[in-house]
C-alpha cells in the first residue's frame, strides 16, 4: 500500500500552529501557488494539500508573522522565482538592470495601489454604514419622541377617567348614603311591625 502524500485542511492547520479557519482564509488568498487538489478539490471531495503547499503555507505564515499583510507576501510569492535565480549566468551590470529595477518597482507600487483602493473601498463602505446609523439613529430619535408625547396625552386621559370615576363614585356614595339615612327614617320601629 502506497504511503499518503498529502496532508488535510485539520492536519496542515496542527502542523502550522493556526486555526483551520485561517488555512482555509490562505487557501482561496493564495490559490495560484497551491496545487489543484488544495486550490480546487474536486466537488464533495476534501482539500489536500502536498508537501510544497506545506511548505508555501508556512513562508505564508511566517511572513504574517513578521508582520507582512496579504498583498506583500503575493508579491513576494510572485516574484519569489526571479529572487532566487541563480545571478552567475547573468553578468553583474545586467543584474542591476534599470529595466528590471523599475518592473519590480511598478509592481511593488501596483501592489501598494491596489491596497489602498482595498482601504478607500472599505472606508467608503464604513461611511455608508455610519450614514445609515446616523439616519436610523435620528429616526427612531423621531419615533421615540412621538412615543413620548403619546404616552402623556394617556397619562393625562387615565388621570382624567380616575379623577371622574373618583367624582362618580363620591356621588353614589352620598347618594347612598342619603338613600339609607331616608329608609331608616321611614321604616317604622321593631314594635310597629309586631302590632299589626
Amino acid at each position: 500500500m502506497a504511503e499518503r502524500n498529502y496532508r488535510y485542511a485539520k492536519e496542515v492547520a496542527e502542523l502550522l500552529g493556526v486555526s483551520p479557519s485561517t488555512v482555509r482564509t490562505w487557501t482561496r488568498r493564495f490559490a495560484e501557488f497551491l496545487s489543484p487538489g488544495a486550490a480546487n478539490p474536486p466537488p464533495r471531495r476534501r482539500r489536500r494539500y502536498t508537501e510544497e503547499d506545506v511548505a508555501l503555507l508556512t513562508l505564508v505564515r511566517d511572513l504574517r508573522r513578521q508582520g507582512f499583510g496579504y498583498a506583500h507576501i503575493l508579491w513576494r510569492l510572485r516574484h519569489r522565482g526571479e529572487a532566487e535565480a541563480p545571478l552567475a549566468k547573468v553578468p553583474q551590470k545586467e543584474a542591476a538592470a534599470p529595466a528590471a529595477v523599475a518592473a519590480a518597482l511598478a509592481d511593488m507600487l501596483r501592489s501598494v495601489s491596489d491596497g489602498h483602493k482595498a482601504i478607500l473601498n472599505s472606508q467608503q463602505a464604513t461611511r455608508e454604514l455610519l450614514s445609515t446609523l446616523v439616519q436610523d439613529n435620528f429616526n427612531l430619535k423621531e419615533e421615540n419622541n412621538r412615543l413620548r408625547e403619546r404616552m402623556i396625552r394617556l397619562e393625562r386621559d387615565l388621570f382624567e377617567l380616575r379623577r371622574e370615576a373618583e367624582s362618580r363614585r363620591a356621588a353614589l356614595e352620598e347618594r347612598i348614603h342619603k338613600l339609607e339615612e331616608e329608609v331608616a327614617r321611614r321604616r317604622p320601629g321593631c314594635l310597629a311591625f309586631w302590632a299589626r
